[in-house]
């Protein structure tokens, strides 16, 4: 005899199924080329937010980070790295009331000793309400703009490293 909850375990059971049988991949699950265990990066600033975030999505993934490009299966050189704010509209009073966050960050890639990928440039942006009378809380929410950009970049750049051979 059936019961009601086998039809809806079965039912469950088949669309906790499906993502995997259409080729759907989770957002972290990118991966770099499977020769890759070993990278370097080269970076001038080593305290950005941005290459904070490279540094631990790299490790979360199991690769090594090594010092020096010759024992390195990948090289990633970040040219720039670089955030700003800039004012966006101002109130009566001359007082800004929006500003845009952006992130810029140049890179190039190697792996092996295959060609070098030509350095590209990226960017994000974000706007936010600014008040005058919230100074504090308006800075934690830059700072907080701007890891969520690093982080955005960070998954783009991965993206495009996940496509070499």
């Amino acid at each position: 005899m059936w019961s009601s909850e086998r039809p809806a375990a079965l039912l469950l059971a088949v669309f906790a199924a499906l993502p995997g049988g259409c080729g759907f991949q989770a957002r972290s699950s990118i991966a770099l080329p499977a020769s890759v265990q070993r990278v370097q990066l080269d970076a001038q600033d080593r305290y950005t937010e941005f290459y904070k975030e490279l540094t631990q999505t790299l490790r979360r993934r199991g690769l090594q980070l090594v010092p020096a490009a010759d024992s390195a299966d990948l090289v990633i050189r970040i040219e720039r790295d670089e955030s700003q704010e800039e004012i966006v509209s101002v109130s009566a009073q001359n007082q800004p009331r929006e500003m845009n966050i952006f992130y810029v960050v140049t890179y190039s890639a190697q792996l092996g000793g295959a060609p070098p990928l030509e350095s590209q440039s990226i960017v994000a942006r974000r706007n936010y309400n600014y008040d005058e009378t919230q100074v504090l809380g308006k800075a934690l929410e830059a700072r907080s703009l701007r890891e969520a950009l690093a982080k955005d970049l960070v998954g783009r750049v991965m993206r495009r490293l996940s496509t070499l051979d």
